[in-house]
């Protein structure tokens, strides 16, 4: 008995659990049924918004196709307007040659004045054909009898969305058509000058409208897509953030009554170049690059090649300024105000020292160095290697330039004595030689006055069309028992600018420089042996003159004109001071000549020559 309940219990027990795996199985079926629902809902939903937006979009199929008719209603009307202004040509060449009443000059303006009275006489000011719609525009007035009251003339072809406008040429009536573009209210923003800014530059922007009245910059709305890169104030003036990282971009843009402006961007460049420092016209004012990028200080900008060049504080890029270094950095005085004003607008070019050139299919690397140009060797007591380091060394050179020229390197600090070989003697010299040479090789270059000093109200100026500033002697010298000073190159040329708050600072040219430079313009100039060229000039000239021009990587005369003072020195006590360069007055004298004269020595074709150099604490 107990065997039979239990086998009814264990068959009431399976038919329990299949019962159980029914209802699970259903349960999971109604759970994907539901799931499939969902999926075919959203991509019902993804469909239709694809057919509406086909349907009615402004990419949609009756959009393009009503965009299409109406472009070709344009075209129509404007070859209907070509046919007319073609025929009207025909006539207007008889009626101008006909008797020979009037020049083959004066017939070209009469054939367009005639092309627009049969433009106007035709279309009026609208007249539909079709789609389209023709407007003609005479400037000046239509009148039958007179065909010189007409002046010019436009045709505008539009219809409901988009429009073209034609501009006839008095000289032939050619119509110039401009492409064809929307018919409505438009904004397109500009900018005052260039977009590419450094961190913390600023321009302003300005609002062109179209088809809708023109408003005040303040009566729109501004927007940056970006506000940590750059902002727009409500007067359109866009600055970029003093932390923004060179390559960003932003977009900017305008919006008034619904109606949004075409983006403009804005790029930061954190080292600008020298293109986009330059005026864009000759009549632009230099500006400082110092206020163009909103920064203090010395300004290192890169060349067109990506080499570095360090401006000056308070001096921006000449308008005809080379765009790399090969042909000639130009830089000018953008900031002299007050008692030395006159000096605004005195210019400088770059000397690249240690930096590698690019010359045609070679590179080459200009060294800060004295030399002895007959047998192009290096003939100094320091020197550059070709990584730019300085290296003191002892020099086999020529017996003239060890024996009887030098710089002012040993100068006793007491008794102001300074040696050339065996002789001792008193003399004005650089301002400090080891600086200058320690501050060019830290900055990889030098500035070298682009002229001859000139002079304006009695102060020392670098700037063309000047007089040179001839017969003065090179240093302050006493004449007579102490009783006369003789203000001198020396002085004039530190004076220029001094030291600057330590940024850059001037002085009278040295052997250096001059000897760099003419290095420089042999491998970058269009004479490979300047250092020997005999300057044209027959007699003295203004600085910069077109007149026999000696121009050579934007620099001025080295070869003629005048001879130049310099801080070398001569071992003669009684000749001490050494000039350089060659002179209108004799035609045997070359760029790299040296000779020696008195402290006291001056003449009408002996005048002198700026440097500039920067400090290192403010590179």
């Amino acid at each position: 008995m107990r065997i039979i309940v239990n086998i009814i219990k264990k068959r009431k027990g399976k038919g329990i659990l299949r019962q159980n795996k029914s209802v699970i199985n259903k349960a999971d079926t109604a759970g994907i049924t539901l799931i499939a629902l969902v999926i075919t809902i959203i991509v019902l939903l993804i469909l239709a918004g694809v057919t509406i937006n086909t349907l009615l979009g402004s990419d949609s199929v009756p959009a393009k196709a009503n965009e299409a008719a109406q472009k070709n209603a344009i075209g129509e009307a404007k070859d209907d307007v070509q046919l007319t202004a073609i025929n009207a040509q025909a006539t207007g060449y008889k009626t101008a040659y006909v008797g020979d009443s009037v020049s083959a000059g004066s017939a070209s303006n009469i054939v367009g004045k005639t092309v627009v009275k049969a433009l106007y006489d035709k279309y009026g000011a609208s007249k539909t054909m079709g789609k389209a719609t023709i407007s003609v525009t005479p400037t000046g007035s239509i009148d039958a009898s007179d065909l010189n009251a007409i002046t010019g003339g436009t045709v505008t072809v539009y219809t409901t969305d988009f429009e073209v406008i034609g501009t006839v040429e008095m000289d032939g009536g050619v119509i110039n058509w401009e492409e064809i573009s929307s018919n409505s209210p438009s904004i397109t923003l500009r900018a005052e000058s260039s977009t590419t800014l450094a961190p913390g530059g600023t321009v302003q922007l300005f609002a062109d409208f179209r088809k809708m009245e023109p408003l005040a910059l303040e009566e729109l709305t501004w927007k940056s897509s970006n506000e940590s890169v750059a902002t727009v104030n409500s007067s359109g003036l866009v600055k970029v953030d003093s932390k923004a990282i060179d390559k960003q971009e932003v977009n900017i843009t305008a919006t008034v009554n619904g109606i949004t402006s075409s983006s403009l961007t804005i790029t930061v460049k954190d080292k600008i170049t020298v293109a986009n420092c330059k005026p864009k016209t000759e009549l632009e004012a230099v500006k400082p690059l110092t206020e163009k990028m909103n920064k203090t200080g010395n300004i290192t900008i890169e060349d067109d090649n990506g080499k570095s060049v360090v401006v000056p504080e308070g001096f921006g890029i000449a308008f005809d300024s080379g765009n790399t270094i090969e042909e000639g950095i130009v830089i000018e005085d953008a900031f002299s105000t007050g008692d030395n004003d006159v000096r605004r607008g005195s210019q400088f070019v770059w000397i690249p020292i240690g930096q590698t050139l690019n010359i045609g299919n070679k590179t080459e690397t200009i060294a800060l160095s004295r030399y002895d140009f007959g047998s192009k060797v290096i003939t100094s007591e320091s020197k550059l290697d070709q990584k730019g380091a300085r290296e003191d060394i002892e020099q086999a050179y020529s017996k003239t330039l060890k024996y009887y020229y030098a710089e002012d390197k040993l100068r006793d600090a007491e008794t102001k004595e300074f040696s050339v070989g065996n002789k001792k003697f008193k003399n004005s010299v650089a301002r400090d030689i080891d600086e200058f040479i320690d501050e060019t090789i830290k900055a990889k270059g030098f500035y070298i006055g682009r002229y001859e000093m000139g002079k304006e109200d009695e102060k020392a100026v670098c700037k063309p069309k000047t007089d040179v500033w001839t017969s003065i002697v090179r240093g302050n010298v006493t004449i007579s028992g102490d009783k006369i000073t003789t203000t001198g190159a020396v002085k004039e040329a530190r004076n220029m600018y001094g030291y600057q708050e330590k940024k850059f600072t001037s002085d009278l040219m040295n052997s250096f420089a001059w000897d760099s430079a003419i290095a420089f313009i042999e491998k970058c100039g269009t004479n490979s042996n300047y250092a020997f060229y005999l300057g044209t000039r027959t007699s003295k000239t203004a600085t910069g003159s077109e007149t026999n021009k000696d121009e050579q990587c934007k620099i001025f005369d080295m070869a003629g004109n005048v001879y130049e003072w310099t801080t070398e020195s001569s071992n003669r006590t009684d000749y001490p001071c050494v000039k350089r360069g060659g002179s209108y007055k004799e035609d045997t004298s070359y760029t790299s000549y040296r000779y020696y004269n008195s402290t006291t020595h001056m003449s009408d074709f002996l005048g002198f020559r700026p440097i500039l150099y920067i400090l290192s604490d403010d590179i």
